[in-house]
């Protein structure tokens, strides 16, 4: 990973997703998300912080554990778009049994992180489990939260408005006060 985002430049920009499958869809659609916000700045959105999902298991906590060190290297090409500290980790339950708890789990994270009630809540939804992406997305909808997705292969992500329309910018977001 370190090689993919020490050596970014115009063979390896965030522009030409051919060179996504060298490192992880979560670094690569949230250094587009977060370069995507400080280029529509009328859209009056920004990032204050980002909140990686993890289960127990060995393979996702090394996982996230590696997402939030390559995020807060100076490798990476949108670091300076995050305040200090801004990257955190956070349990959501595992597949099985555990998993009916999502909810809760989710709404415990949201208020931990969420520092008034008029925040703005984006759930990044590339990566991890189908079954958690589409809770995601009921959530979002319920509580009006915005949702981003971006496939691998994109060079166009898709953003998810809590009015359920969707488009392939920010501006898709711009709806108003929360």
């Amino acid at each position: 990973h370190r090689l993919y985002w020490d050596g970014m430049d115009e063979a390896y920009s965030l522009d030409n997703p051919d060179n996504f499958i060298q490192t992880s869809a979560e670094l690569t659609s949230t250094a587009c998300l977060l370069r995507d916000l400080d280029r529509n700045p009328q859209a009056g959105l920004r990032m204050d912080r980002v909140v990686l999902l993890r289960t127990n298991s060995t393979e996702c906590e090394f996982a996230a554990s590696l997402v939030k060190q390559i995020m807060e290297s100076p490798f990476y090409p949108v670091r300076g778009l995050l305040p200090e500290g801004g990257v955190h980790l956070d349990r959501i339950p595992d597949a099985g049994n555990e998993f009916y708890g999502l909810g809760d789990a989710l709404l415990d994270i949201i208020a931990k992180h969420r520092n008034d009630e008029r925040d703005r809540i984006y759930f990044n939804v590339t990566g991890g489990y189908k079954g958690v992406a589409a809770f995601i997305g009921m959530l979002a909808q319920k509580y009006g939260a915005r949702v981003y997705y971006q496939h691998e292969t994109s060079r166009q992500p898709v953003y998810f408005a809590p009015d359920l329309r969707m488009g392939g910018s920010s501006a898709t977001w711009n709806i108003g006060p929360c």
